[in-house]
């Protein structure tokens, strides 16, 4: 019995160590777009925009032509900081309609020191394309993007 609850609470421990690394950043959003209109042409790729501020350790954000359910409800994202990875989760509270649209996000980050960090984005309707993800050197270069190229549904249309 003894040797049964010192099995657990060593479990519990390690997974408690496990995670104490990890910092998640739920209220990351500053603002976003209205759906954009594929009239205006400019929505065959998706990109990501990085802006440094070393003084105030702020990392800022902005996602171009993200995709969202048309009527999504409210948007949210996730920044989950590991070490040298930076991952962003985009998310909607409700897919009201049968169609989809492109949004713009600003996000950010606080307390984050310059160094290199593996980035990845996850767009909950990329399906089988290419995710974004990139390296960012925050040593050599306080701002920077990444784009992919995209053809699929709602991009490129």
């Amino acid at each position: 019995m003894k040797k049964t609850v010192f099995i657990f609470l060593l479990a519990i421990i390690s997974l408690l160590a496990c995670n104490k690394d990890e910092e998640e950043i739920n209220d990351a959003l500053i603002s976003h777009s209205e759906c954009k209109s594929f009239k205006d042409g400019g929505n065959d790729f998706s990109a990501i925009e990085y802006q440094y501020n070393a003084d105030s350790k702020q990392l800022k954000f902005l996602h171009i032509n993200s995709a969202f359910n048309c009527c999504p409800g409210e948007l949210s994202v996730q920044i989950s900081i590991e070490g040298n990875s930076i991952k962003i989760s985009e998310a909607e509270k409700e897919a009201a309609c049968n169609c989809l649209c492109l949004f713009d996000l600003e996000m950010q980050a606080s307390d984050i020191n310059a160094g290199i960090y593996q980035l990845k984005i996850t767009e909950p309707y990329l399906y089988d394309q290419e995710s974004l993800e990139c390296t960012i050197n925050l040593n050599d270069s306080i701002t920077g993007t990444y784009r992919l190229e995209r053809s699929n549904y709602p991009w490129g249309i």
